[in-house]
């Protein structure tokens, strides 16, 4: 499979302090235009209009005031993009706190009743007296506060999602320390008021600036003159943007045309610790994916503290599982993003080794995380830490540098299928089998129960019988019953075994002088949720000591072993 694909990238460089005084100019220039074209938009006047007043008012040419026509509008639409989501985590919040709000006040009348049942009265004092002596509070007056507490939280919610619909959003732009000039395919060397050029000779960048009508005269001539730009990163990528080529695009008739064009370059000044800087974007061509994902497949599965990875070939057999840790508690945004990157590099690079694509997990807590003020803290703290759309950004950007294809798996049951089938089989952990179970669904591998399990287990992933139900809903039915299991109770599960022993056995060994058992035997493991039935022999290995006793006598050992 080959794919290409285009990314963005933004490569800086310094400008040299002679052209400062030229950059000022075009900054207040352009910070009183946008101002002035932020009341436009908010008046709502079109984009033709726009550029009229925007030319006249301060004498700049249409590409000007198409650049800061653009760069209002997005940020117009960034606002009130953000407003309707602030408006629908509200929704939620209010949501869940009727939710909770309902369920506390039936157990609050199910403690009533109880209690009133229980002691014969008819009647039960909500609280105490204010003259009463100071004492500790009762469960049923806790619950009630609580209560309170969340009816004061519900009301707030709605006053503040009245106002919000009630107010008109408040647009600011950011402080004015540069101006954009915004790129364009259509016009040469990629953006519409700005040239560059590439000496070869002296290895720099040149940039052109057309002057605004009203700052002709005042700086001196129709272009601003940039030279000396170097781009210690990104040269090649800026050289091959702003060199002409042809691709095809549609015409009128629906018949495809050969054309000459350019790839777009924003260009961004833009003050900062006393220096001007500039900055170009621009689409680059990323490495084609070439991962053969017929040959087998990589998965990941994320956790709070770790990602679990596991390798599968074609025919869905484990190659090779790992975990790396991943401490994202108490760090800053830029410690995590710098974690989350090595880990995504790590996975890519495996990807890489063997030119299989990567299978992640789907998720989205986006609703569970507007619910943490119902939950507890310790599964706020693990979801607030659950860094997934940042991990997610940084295993797209890994992948697409190397050239790997990325797939989205559904992870429905996928750590319970992993620790009952394959944790205790391969010595994983919960997260490495997660991530094998995720690798053999990109694969289309399926998972069906186990045959000694107590459920009966489906006899295909896809049903062609609407009465034969979904492996899924088999699983569900597992995910139930075990429940309340502790993970590390799966290492005991060793499943196709026939061999049983008795609920209760008694095992003797004999220990010789040499302190090394003379008939060692081996423990049978079974299946988490299944007594052991049948008549057989049970036994321990014992390792030797490391300490050498004087035993003159042999000496027997018997060991008890209560299976239930």
């Amino acid at each position: 499979m080959v794919i290409a694909i285009e990314s963005i990238k933004t490569y800086t460089t310094q400008v040299d302090f002679w052209h400062w005084g030229e950059l000022s100019a075009l900054t207040s220039l352009v910070d009183e235009a946008r101002h002035f074209c932020l009341e436009l938009i908010i008046s709502g006047k079109s984009r033709l209009e726009c550029n009229k007043q925007l030319q006249s008012k301060f004498n700049i040419n249409k590409r000007w005031s198409s650049s800061i026509y653009t760069e209002v509008q997005v940020i117009v639409d960034n606002i009130n993009e953000n407003r309707n989501n602030h408006i629908k985590v509200i929704e939620e919040q209010i949501k869940s706190i009727k939710s909770d709000i309902n369920q506390r006040i039936k157990q609050i009348k199910k403690h009533k009743k109880e209690f009133l049942e229980k002691k014969g009265f008819t009647k039960i004092k909500d609280a105490c007296s204010i003259n009463a002596k100071q004492r500790q509070s009762t469960q049923l007056q806790d619950a009630k506060f609580e209560l309170h507490q969340k009816k004061r939280r519900l009301h707030l919610l709605e006053k503040q999602l009245e106002h919000i619909k009630s107010t008109r959003a408040n647009y600011v732009l950011p402080d004015s320390n540069g101006f954009m000039l915004v790129g364009s395919k259509d016009e040469s060397s990629g953006n519409e008021s700005a040239q560059f050029d590439y000496i070869e000779s002296a290895d720099k960048f040149i940039l052109s600036i057309r002057t605004p009508y009203a700052l002709e005269e005042r700086l001196g001539g129709k272009y601003i003159r940039i030279d000396g730009l170097n781009f210690k990163h990104g040269k090649h990528e800026l050289i091959e943007s702003i060199s002409p080529r042809c691709y095809q695009v549609a015409s009128k008739k629906e018949a495809k045309k050969w054309a000459v064009g350019y790839s777009a370059v924003t260009l961004r000044f833009y003050w900062k610790n006393d220096c001007w800087y500039v900055a170009a974007s621009t689409n680059i061509h990323l490495p084609d994916i070439t991962s053969e994902y017929l040959s087998g497949y990589v998965g990941v599965d994320l956790n709070a503290d770790s990602v679990g990875w596991a390798v599968c070939d074609a025919q869905g057999n484990l190659v090779e599982y790992g975990d790396f840790k991943c401490d994202l508690h108490s760090k800053t945004s830029n410690q995590r993003e710098a974690i989350l990157s090595d880990a995504a590099t790590f996975i890519a690079l495996k990807a890489k080794q063997y030119n299989y694509p990567i299978a992640s997990e789907q998720l989205d807590f986006s609703a569970k995380k507007k619910q943490l003020g119902e939950k507890g803290k310790k599964y706020a703290r693990m979801l607030s830490t659950f860094a997934y759309s940042q991990w997610n950004e940084a295993l797209n950007s890994a992948c697409q540098k190397h050239g790997i294809y990325h797939k989205k798996i559904n992870p429905a049951y996928s750590s319970q299928i992993g620790m009952m089938k394959f944790m205790s089989m391969y010595g994983m952990n919960s997260s490495s089998a997660a991530a094998f179970v995720i690798a053999r669904r990109g694969r289309r591998f399926s998972e069906r129960l186990p045959k000694q399990h107590h459920l009966l287990p489906s006899k295909s992933a896809y049903t062609k019988v609407n009465k034969v139900k979904h492996v899924w809903s088999h699983w569900s039915k597992v995910s139930k019953s075990n429940k309340c299991t502790p993970r590390h109770k799966y290492f005991t599960a060793r499943l196709n075994r026939t061999r049983k022993v008795t609920s209760f056995c008694q095992l003797a060994c004999i220990v010789g002088e040499s302190r090394l058992l003379d008939n060692p035997i081996q423990l049978e493991l079974f299946e988490v949720g299944v007594t052991p039935t049948g008549n057989g022999a049970v036994s321990v290995a014992a390792s030797r000591s490391r300490k050498n006793k004087r035993v003159k006598v042999s000496t027997f050992v018997q060991m008890c072993l209560d299976l239930n």
